[in-house]
């Protein structure tokens, strides 16, 4: 009967210590999964920053690419207005010159009278 009991108090003993293994690896097995998903929360949130990161590098040097092509295109546009009024201004004075020299011409055939055989004075806008 002692020996009885005793075996019965080892039984529940090793139950007891089994049962208290198991929940000792049942609470390490979910420490680490806990430890992995927060490893993988971690490694995500990682890749996403260095994925914002890049996007954003590649999103200022587009900036600052179309920046430069502003200030071509800008300075391209300076010299061609430059260009453009360059050849108004001479456009303007050969059409001032063509005008004064016709004006001129114009003036002189109104005052220089012409003769005729005959002897008759004749303007080209007069008769006489």
């Amino acid at each position: 009967m002692q020996q009885e009991k005793q075996e019965q108090f080892l039984k529940r003993y090793n139950k007891k210590k089994e049962i208290q293994e198991k929940e000792k690896e049942a609470i390490e097995r979910r420490q680490r999964e806990i430890e992995e998903r927060r490893e993988r929360a971690k490694a995500a949130l990682e890749k996403d920053i260095l994925e914002e990161q890049r996007a954003r590098l590649q999103k200022e040097t587009e900036l600052t690419r179309m920046v430069q092509e502003e200030e071509e295109l800008i300075q391209k546009l300076k010299s061609t207005q430059l260009h453009q009024q360059a050849a108004l201004d001479d456009l303007e004075q050969a059409l001032n010159s063509q005008s004064e020299v016709m004006l001129e011409s114009s003036r002189r055939e109104t005052r220089a009278p012409t003769t005729t055989k005959k002897g008759s004075c004749l303007s080209s806008n007069k008769k006489i």
